[in-house]
């Protein structure tokens, strides 16, 4: 066998890159074959001529759930691997502490084994195209100077396990939809709803920190406004992934008609237009971050590009993640989310969030949901000699509203600091969480609303204002967990639990004291 392209993914990203690499190595005419890590056969690992490892890496440092095995494998069974050429990229996001860990196991553990690196490993961020562009030109540029070397017959990825009681992105398990609620009616900031699917027959195991990949369909209407731009009318026959739909089946369950993929941005930019002018300035990601595929295609009308090519350039749509947003022994047949709606304009033209506004606008109660869940061990409710702050603001309010339903019955300490716009209208939860501050299970409940006077007030700035007692806290052993937005939110939350370890707790170098917290286990971040 020739190449063999492992990838490890919760939400599809990592299985887009090895798609494209498998393209472009394709035109080398190299045989290479793209095999998901959990249908990959452990014992092949000492006969293949080279291994690509593209994995992202989830919650502090795990794994996805389609990596755990080979990379247990790996770690536990040490099969040697003399020689065997290898070459590993990460996706991750640089607000974790163990950015892109996953890939740095994998590239770690090839090498101890015997395998020889073949190009450094590359680590991306959230925004991971360009990244990965560097990651794949590179292995690019290697098997040109190399091709004599890689000439074998693709080899075969027989599955290693059935996958009738594994619930993933490929085979989601089918919840019913039982319960939906707007939380904050009134509010100027957007809708926010609580959503309930019964998980009844799933068999299914899940705790507050995890999260639930929802897979959504695209808003009929903006189907055809995209069939209606490419010059088709969606009854073509097109095939994906060995499978065959109409084009609008395929544009409105498979492909993502929002982000502009590098393919659809190759192909936009051999037209006079503004992608042209992008790239010739060097502008590509400002480009793609201000447009959708629609916009690409008013600007660059792709008329004659036929139902095949037009789905070859789309990136796969990818599933939705949502944190569990209630405890399973406090419903054990069904999980709760808390879900805010997105909705925004993009120059003159309103664009929807695909799946909060599918979730609001077209699921019903009785409806089937897609989902699978993804664990996170790292985001746990601590035990109840363990004192919990808890800092969610917003919709990072939904895994603590689990916790707080654990500690309900088995007890502890519990802070809670909670923050929106404007107490009346966007106070997510109100009654529960009046009713736990009345019954014990909050000792405090610190709340900040930043349009109720005239000075902005975060929950960062309540948490300075209680420094002494929250360092106390701290003292005591408690244990930090931070939910919610990612660039504004948790950064200056980081900055006042850093203010507070120096002011009140005597730390010469309170980022420090956060570094060691957050490895011992103490600070625990869930950001998006």
């Amino acid at each position: 066998m020739a190449i063999t392209l492992l990838f490890g993914t919760e939400t599809g990203n990592a299985e887009e890159c090895a798609e494209e690499l498998n393209d472009a190595i394709d035109e080398l005419g190299i045989p290479c074959r793209v095999v998901d890590m959990e249908d990959y056969a452990h014992d092949q690992l000492n006969q293949e001529q080279m291994l690509v490892v593209i994995t992202s890496t989830y919650g502090n440092g795990d794994p996805p759930a389609n990596a755990e095995d080979l990379l247990e494998h790996l770690q536990e069974q040490r099969p040697p691997l003399p020689g065997t050429p290898f070459a590993v990229c990460g996706l991750g996001d640089r607000t974790y502490a163990r950015f892109c860990q996953c890939g740095k196991d994998f590239d770690a553990l090839l090498e101890e084994l015997g395998g020889q690196r073949q190009i450094d490993r590359v680590d991306c961020d959230a925004d991971y195209e360009m990244f990965f562009s560097e990651f794949k030109e590179n292995l690019l540029n290697h098997l040109r100077t190399n091709k004599a070397r890689y000439d074998g017959p693709v080899g075969t990825a027989p599955a290693k396990r059935a996958h009738a009681e594994h619930f993933s992105a490929k085979r989601p398990f089918l919840g019913t939809l039982t319960a939906k609620r707007r939380l904050n009616p009134g509010s100027t900031t957007g809708d926010t709803w609580h959503y309930e699917v019964d998980l009844g027959g799933s068999n299914l195991d899940w705790a507050p920190g995890d999260s639930f990949g929802v897979i959504p369909t695209n808003d009929p209407a903006e189907v055809a406004e995209v069939l209606k731009a490419a010059g088709l009318n969606g009854t073509e026959t097109v095939v994906l992934k060995d499978q065959s739909f109409t084009l609008e089946h395929a544009l409105t369950h498979r492909l993502c008609l929002q982000r502009i993929s590098a393919d659809l941005l190759r192909r936009f930019a051999a037209l006079q237009g503004p992608a042209m002018e992008a790239v010739s300035a060097g502008t590509e990601a400002e480009y793609t971050a201000n447009r959708h595929v629609l916009d690409g295609l008013t600007d660059h009308p792709l008329l004659g590009i036929g139902p095949q090519n037009l789905v070859k350039v789309l990136r796969s749509l990818a599933p939705r993640l949502y944190s569990v947003a209630s405890a399973q022994e406090h419903d054990a047949s069904g999980v709760a989310f808390c879900v805010a709606t997105t909705r925004f304009a993009l120059g003159e033209r309103a664009v929807k969030g695909v799946a909060s506004c599918w979730l609001e606008e077209r699921v019903q109660v009785g409806d089937k949901v897609p989902l699978y869940r993804v664990e996170n061990r790292s985001f746990r409710n601590p035990a109840p000699e363990v004192p919990a702050i808890l800092i969610g603001p917003g919709t990072g309010i939904a895994p603590f509203r689990g916790f707080l339903q654990q500690r309900k019955t088995a007890g502890g300490k519990s802070w809670l600091f909670f923050g929106h716009r404007n107490q009346a209208v966007d106070y997510l939860y109100k009654e529960e969480l009046e009713a736990w501050l009345t019954d014990g299970t909050l000792d405090k409940l610190s709340l900040a609303w930043s349009r109720d006077q005239g000075a902005k007030v975060y929950v960062q700035d309540r948490i300075r204002e209680h420094g002494a007692e929250l360092w106390q806290w701290l003292a005591q052993g408690g244990q930090v967990f931070v939910c919610g937005d990612a660039k504004g939110m948790a950064p200056g939350v980081h900055a006042a639990l850093v203010q507070i370890v120096q002011e009140h707790g005597g730390q010469s170098d309170g980022q420090a004291y956060w570094d060691q917290a957050e490895e011992s286990g103490r600070y625990h971040k869930d950001v998006y």
